[in-house]
C-alpha cells in the first residue's frame, strides 16, 4: 500500500516535468519593466501531451508597484497570426507586480495569462507552428 502512495505522489510530481535551462533572453524594457523569454520543453506525462513553449518572465526593477498591459503578436515564419485579431484576450495581457517582484511562467502553473507562448507540440505535427513573437503596446502604470 506504501508502494502505490509512494508511486502516486511521484507521479503527481511528475505531472508537468519540464527540461528547461535558465537561458532568458531580454525581449522589452518599458519605465523600468522588463520582459526576459526563455524556451522550454514541458511535458504532462500524465495526460501525454509535450509541447514547447515560450516562457515569459517579467521583472519589476522599480521601487513601486507596477499595473503592466501589452499586447503579444505571434508569427509563423513570415505570417503575423494575431495581428488582425479583434478578440482583445487573444494577445492582450494585463499583470500587477509588486515593487521589486518577478513574475514568470513555467510548466506547472499557467494560472497567470500572457507567460506562456506556444511554439509547438513535440510529440505530434504542429499544423501553424509560432516561430517568433513580439511584445508590443507595453504599457506601465504605477500605483
Amino acid at each position: 500500500m506504501r508502494l502505490i502512495i509512494c508511486l502516486s505522489v511521484l507521479l503527481n510530481f511528475s505531472v508537468f516535468l519540464h527540461a528547461q535551462d535558465n537561458n532568458w533572453q531580454k525581449d522589452a524594457e518599458n519605465s523600468g519593466i522588463i520582459f526576459y523569454t526563455n524556451k522550454a520543453e514541458c511535458h504532462d506525462i500524465q495526460n501525454g501531451t509535450h509541447v514547447e513553449y515560450y516562457l515569459v518572465q517579467i521583472h519589476n526593477t522599480t521601487d513601486q508597484q507596477a499595473e503592466i498591459t501589452w499586447n503579444t503578436f505571434l508569427w509563423s515564419n513570415e505570417t503575423c497570426l494575431n495581428c488582425k485579431e479583434d478578440r482583445s484576450d487573444v494577445k492582450s495581457f494585463k499583470v500587477t507586480i509588486e515593487a521589486g517582484e518577478t513574475i514568470e511562467g513555467d510548466c506547472s502553473n499557467k494560472d497567470i495569462k500572457g507567460l506562456h507562448i506556444f511554439s509547438r507540440f513535440l510529440n505530434m505535427a504542429t499544423k501553424i507552428p509560432v516561430t517568433r513573437f513580439s511584445f508590443q503596446n507595453i504599457n506601465v502604470k504605477f500605483n
